[in-house]
């Protein structure tokens, strides 16, 4: 009865990581490939979402890093500032993953 029950919470504990990290792939997906593509804004409000879920995908942070540095470079003044702050930490969060990463 016991082992049943601690593999009934484990089970559950593994469905609950599963649905988390597949609807992390699903964010990352519709950041890379789908519509939101060329809205780098939207990019990466789909990226904080995403890490919140999942925060093991260095090309979700590859991504998110891409699109705050191109915020960056047409954002004049502090925020442009902001937005190469934001990709920094994007850049140093996916390293930390992944060191070999090379679009990082």
């Amino acid at each position: 009865m016991a082992a049943g029950s601690l593999l009934a919470v484990i089970s559950l504990a593994g469905v609950i990581h599963g649905v988390r990290a597949g609807a992390a792939q699903a964010m990352y997906f519709e950041a890379k490939y789908g519509a939101v593509r060329d809205n780098p804004e939207t990019v990466l409000e789909l990226a904080e979402v995403s890490a919140r879920l999942y925060p093991y995908s260095y090309r979700l942070c590859a991504v998110a890093a891409q699109s705050a540095y191109i915020l960056s470079e047409y954002t004049p003044g502090e925020d442009g500032e902001a937005w190469l702050q934001q990709a920094v930490r994007w850049c140093d969060a996916g390293l930390a993953l992944n060191p070999w990463q090379k679009e990082l």
